[in-house]
C-alpha cells in the first residue's frame, strides 16, 4: 500500500478594513424646502440619521468580490456643496458624510473614520404667504405716493415693507420689500384704492413662491379699496395791517396771503403759478374790514384804535383758483389778522 502524509501548520485570517478606497456608494437625489442652509434634510426632517434614507447602494469591494453593506451603513451628515439657494430649481452637487457600524468580525474600520458619499440635489422655493395688514391713510399731499407718508390703522407712518404686509414663514436673513401705492392722487374718505406690491429682496426673492390668504399665487399687485386721503386744511395768514381813520371799517391794503411751506409745496404741484415763495398770488374777490372781535363775535367797526381784521371769501377766493382740483382742500371762508387804525390828523 502507499501511505499518504499530510503535514499541518499555523496561519491568520485578518479581518478587512474598510476605507473610502474600497466602498462605493449610489445616492438617491435629495430635496428640501429652502431654509436659508445648506444642511441636506429628508422629508423635512433635520436628524441627521435620516439623511440614511438617500443611500441608494452601499457596496464593499473584498478581494474582487463585492459585498452589499447598505444595511450597515448609518448617516451622520450631508450638506449642498454650492449654495442653500434655490437657484433657479437647478441640480448641484451633495457630499455625505456616513459611518459603518455593521457587527460583521470579519470586517474593520479604523476608529473615527468616516465614509464619504458624493450624491446631487435640489432645494425647492418655500411657500409663504402674504396678507395685507390694513387700510391706510394720509392727508392730500398732491400724489399718489404712500410709503413714508401714509399711516397705518394705529396711526403709524408705514416706512418698511413689515408696516404694511405681513409675509408669513420668511427665513432669517430675507427681507419683506413690499410697498404700496395710492391709484389717485385726490381725497376721499374710505374708498381710495391702494395697490400693495408685495417682494422680497432681490437676493433671496427666487427662494420663496408667494401666496395670498387663498393660496393663489401672488403675479401682480394686491388691491385694496377702503383707504383714505384726508381734504388737507390750508390756512392763509395775512400781514398786520394800519390805516389812518376815514370813517369806515373797510380795509383796502390786501396784500398776497402766505402758507406754510408745506401747504405751499402742495399748492404748487395743483397750480405752480399760485405760489410765489410762501405767498398765495393771483387771488381775486377777497374784501376786508377792521373792527372787533373774530368768527360769529366779529363786528366792523371804523373807530380807531388796535383791530381785529377779517378778510373774507378767501375760501371761495381759493377753490376758484384751484379750478378741478379744489375739492382736495378746506380752506376757512374768513381768515383773521389784527391791524390798527390810527386817529385823523387835522391841522
Amino acid at each position: 500500500y502507499e501511505m499518504e502524509s499530510t503535514a499541518y501548520g499555523k496561519g491568520t485570517i485578518k479581518r478587512f478594513e474598510i476605507n473610502n478606497s474600497n466602498v462605493t456608494f449610489t445616492m438617491k437625489r435629495a430635496t428640501k424646502i429652502y431654509d436659508g442652509d445648506r444642511t441636506v434634510k429628508y422629508n423635512e426632517s433635520a436628524d441627521p440619521s435620516a439623511v440614511k434614507n438617500y443611500v441608494d447602494t452601499a457596496t464593499l469591494q473584498l478581494n474582487g468580490k463585492t459585498m452589499d453593506i447598505k444595511g450597515s451603513i448609518s448617516a451622520g451628515s450631508g450638506t449642498y456643496d454650492t449654495t442653500p439657494n434655490v437657484n433657479g430649481g437647478a441640480q448641484q452637487g451633495v457630499t455625505y458624510e456616513l459611518t459603518y457600524t455593521g457587527s460583521n468580525s470579519n470586517i474593520t474600520i479604523a476608529s473615527g473614520t468616516k465614509l464619504h458619499a458624493a450624491g446631487v440635489g435640489v432645494i425647492t422655493p418655500k411657500t409663504v404667504t402674504a396678507t395685507v395688514k390694513g387700510p391706510l391713510k394720509k392727508i392730500y399731499d398732491g400724489t399718489t405716493t404712500a410709503m413714508n407718508l401714509a399711516a397705518d390703522a394705529q396711526g403709524s407712518v408705514v416706512t418698511k415693507g413689515e408696516h404694511i404686509v405681513d409675509i408669513n414663514g420668511l427665513v432669517a436673513g430675507s427681507k419683506n420689500e413690499s410697498t404700496a401705492v395710492f391709484t389717485s392722487k385726490d381725497a376721499g374718505e374710505g374708498n381710495r384704492t391702494v395697490h400693495y406690491t408685495v417682494g422680497i429682496d432681490a437676493a433671496h426673492a427666487d427662494n420663496y413662491r408667494l401666496v395670498d390668504e387663498n393660496g393663489h399665487t401672488i403675479t401682480a399687485p394686491i388691491e385694496t379699496h377702503n383707504n383714505t386721503i384726508t381734504r388737507r386744511h390750508v390756512a392763509l395768514t395775512y400781514a398786520p395791517v394800519q390805516k389812518d381813520y376815514d370813517a369806515t371799517p373797510d380795509n383796502t391794503s390786501i396784500g398776497a396771503p402766505t402758507v406754510s411751506s408745506a401747504d405751499a409745496a402742495v399748492l404748487a404741484r395743483d397750480r405752480s403759478t399760485l405760489i410765489s415763495g410762501g405767498a398765495v398770488t393771483g387771488l381775486t374777490g377777497i374784501t376786508s374790514q377792521y373792527g372787533t372781535g373774530t368768527g360769529a363775535a366779529f363786528a366792523a367797526d371804523k373807530n380807531a384804535g388796535d383791530k381785529s381784521v377779517r378778510y373774507q371769501n378767501t375760501g371761495a377766493a381759493m377753490r376758484a383758483a384751484l379750478g378741478s382740483d379744489a375739492g382736495n382742500y378746506l380752506f376757512d371762508e374768513h381768515t383773521y389778522s389784527t391791524g390798527k387804525i390810527n386817529k385823523a390828523h387835522i391841522n
